[in-house]
């Protein structure tokens, strides 16, 4: 066997003369290694660090919002406000919706802790979080829907009755027809009530769309893979 003819893999021997007149001893060298990927770091996704911090603020401030309203409205705050004889409290829209308010506000509260379970899911790589955070979207879409509505009704309530209010401040004035002032309200009641639904449904959307897709689902599925294991 010569120095420079390999021997199929295995490791070549090299013939290093120590003098003129000297022996020959054989020295093992070893052949170039080819860089693999087992020394590579495996990348973690950061998006379920991210939306779960996300879903943990939100939470946190809705149900601080939501439950300081419900108890506001449940307790009667704004229904003992003292109107005298014969005229319009300013809170009726409050007053005349005050249950289904206090029920929205509830089920609001509710849904917050669920999206900080969620959220506490995701950051540690739960596979079960995914699957809660579709079911709080979905539920959310549906409290929004309903919370839209009883808030259009408690807008126009609240706008009939500052429109009586200013109509009684001023008795000689010309105001509008009574048509008119209707319009407005409804108009008014409409837009608000439609701009709540889209706002509250921005992040429950988004969250159905994101853990449907395949790249998300592939990844959730890793991690029952890294459970199991």
């Amino acid at each position: 066997m010569t120095p420079e003819s390999p021997d199929h893999g295995m490791p070549r021997l090299a013939a290093i003369q120590s003098d003129e007149a000297g022996a020959s001893p054989l020295v093992i060298v070893s052949p170039p290694t080819i860089a693999g990927r087992l020394g590579r770091p495996i990348r973690r996704a950061v998006w379920p660090v991210w939306i779960g911090v996300i879903a943990i603020g939100l939470g946190v401030v809705s149900a601080f919002v939501s439950a300081t309203m419900g108890v506001a409205i449940a307790t009667g705050t704004y229904s003992r406000v003292r109107v005298p004889t014969g005229q319009v409290n300013p809170f009726e829209g409050v007053v005349r919706y005050s249950t289904p308010l206090a029920g929205a506000c509830a089920a609001a509260t509710l849904l917050a802790a669920i999206a900080v379970l969620a959220g506490i899911g995701l950051i540690l790589r739960k596979p079960w979080s995914t699957t809660l955070m579709v079911w709080w979207a979905l539920l959310k879409l549906l409290c929004a829907l309903a919370l839209s509505i009883v808030f259009g009704l408690f807008q126009k309530a609240q706008i009939d009755a500052s429109l009586t209010l200013a109509a009684a401040a001023r008795p000689g004035a010309a105001g509008p027809p009574p048509g008119v002032v209707a319009g407005i309200s409804t108009g008014t009641a409409v837009f608000m009530a439609g701009f709540l639904f889209f706002w509250l449904a921005l992040l429950p959307v988004f969250m159905l769309i994101w853990f449907t897709r395949s790249g998300i689902r592939k990844e959730v599925a890793s991690w029952r893979h890294h459970q199991v294991s």
